[in-house]
């Protein structure tokens, strides 16, 4: 008898639409984040898959999807970063009325669960990852990727089945046929060019210790796609994780561990349920905070005295509230000459600021802005924290008028249509290390 799987639905992002799947009718929810490819029709000819995510349906009502630009979501050469990927989860738990939820990221889904994890702790309640890395290349500070995986050219051979070799090499070449089906139907050469160059970028090292949210990292021993050291740096760098290290099994779940990671899923995210953990409190979350203000605000209200710079700081103020609305932010307060808004997404803030120095100057002003990464700590409409402190300070180290961002933050924009350029070392006051900022392109 031929099996019935589950249709294919889709949730609504701006013009977008994302394919998912909702397997099993359990009471808590997994959602799932795919890896680099993916392709929720042509997966279903692997029996292993298949046999995966029956075993996780079992005890999760689990959502997998196609993120955008792949499989049977919407198509685009161009793929966006970290951020706008992560908007994907939103959408499909919104479309079918999730408010609480486990987070399982495979491979690149794995940065994209932990960013989403740190950002939404309120309705995430646990998270795992399986072949994750928190940086794709290596550098002088980072020598954990496999060099010869480096080199590895999918683009020339996409279609052929290769990257089975890469991705699961013990059981290749049985596999290589499936796999080039997989390849084709996921997405075309010049779309892959993109997702590599764009992967290429990233690096969530500097919010791991951000993330509170209880965390299972695996990974496997023989993994040549991904080496296992990458799994150990993150399980090492994200507070009270759990690791597990499996003795094969490769780089995708689904040829041999889909037994064995399926039962230390269950077991995880029982174990870390709020019945059996101190709840992650919701008001600490990772965040972008942006400082603005207006430049030379003593000299400029001296020009145009005090009625006039009244009115034009009352249009200021209304900018930045429009602004921050527009781009899903939060207004905290005025700071007299300038504001303090926080955003879920770095891309989201940084956009913000380039809007607000836009439509300001046509006020007569100018304002610099400052933005940080990391964990911001709500105190009823205001907030505080060391995020918020760095944030403020490197605003006041530009005595220009640009859009200055900590490496925190840009490590984490890849791509976005932002550009960055140097703006050097700097001591920050109370800050230990000098930091590394940037100043957006305008």
């Amino acid at each position: 008898m031929k099996k019935v799987f589950p249709k294919i639905k889709y949730a609504s992002i701006g013009e977008l639409s994302i394919a998912y799947q909702v397997w099993g009718e359990a009471d808590n929810v997994l959602v799932y984040v795919p890896g680099i490819v993916s392709h929720l029709e042509v997966t279903l000819e692997i029996n292993g898959y298949v046999k995966w995510l029956e075993n996780l349906s079992k005890n999760f009502r689990v959502v997998i999807f196609d993120k955008r630009g792949q499989g049977m979501s919407d198509r685009d050469a161009s793929m966006p970063g970290i951020e706008a990927r992560a908007d994907d989860i939103t959408a499909v738990i919104k479309a079918e009325g999730i408010e609480k939820f486990s987070l399982f990221g495979l491979s690149e889904g794995a940065a994209i669960a932990l960013f989403y994890a740190a950002s939404h702790p309120e309705i995430v309640k646990s998270v795992a990852i399986l072949g994750g890395f928190p940086r794709v290349t290596n550098s002088k500070d980072y020598l954990f990727q496999n060099k010869e995986q480096e080199k590895f050219n999918w683009i020339d051979s996409w279609g052929e089945g290769l990257s089975g070799y890469s991705l699961c090499p013990h059981v290749m070449p049985q596999m290589k046929e499936a796999m080039g089906k997989f390849e084709r139907m996921t997405c075309n050469p010049k779309t892959l060019v993109n997702m590599i160059e764009t992967n290429m970028k990233i690096d969530i090292r500097a919010i791991l210790s951000e993330i509170k949210t209880p965390t299972l990292v695996c990974h496997s021993r023989d993994d040549k796609r991904v080496p296992k050291e990458n799994g150990r740096y993150i399980a090492e760098h994200i507070p009270d994780a759990k690791y597990i290290e499996y003795s094969s099994g490769g780089h995708l779940p689904y040829f041999g561990l889909e037994d064995q990671l399926a039962e230390d899923l269950d077991f995880f995210f029982r174990k870390s349920s709020p019945r059996n953990r101190l709840q992650a409190k919701e008001s600490d979350r990772l965040a972008t905070v942006l400082f603005t203000d207006i430049v030379e605000s003593t000299s400029k209200l001296s020009e145009f005295g005090d009625k006039k710079w009244s009115e034009i700081l009352d249009k200021h103020d209304v900018i930045i509230k429009e602004m921050a609305e527009k781009y899903s932010g939060s207004y905290i307060k005025s700071t007299g000459d300038g504001a303090l808004l926080v955003f879920d997404g770095p891309v989201r803030g940084i956009t913000c600021a380039v809007e607000i120095k836009k439509a300001i100057e046509q006020l007569g002003i100018e304002a610099r802005c400052g933005l940080h990464l990391g964990n911001i700590e709500w105190r009823g409409e205001d907030i505080s924290g060391m995020a918020v402190n760095i944030a403020a300070r490197v605003m006041d180290i530009d005595k220009g008028n640009n859009i200055v961002v900590t490496k925190n933050l840009a490590d984490v924009i890849s791509g976005s249509d932002l550009k960055l350029k140097k703006f050097g070392q700097h001591r920050l006051k109370g800050i230990k290390d000098d930091l590394t900022l940037f100043k957006v392109s305008l």
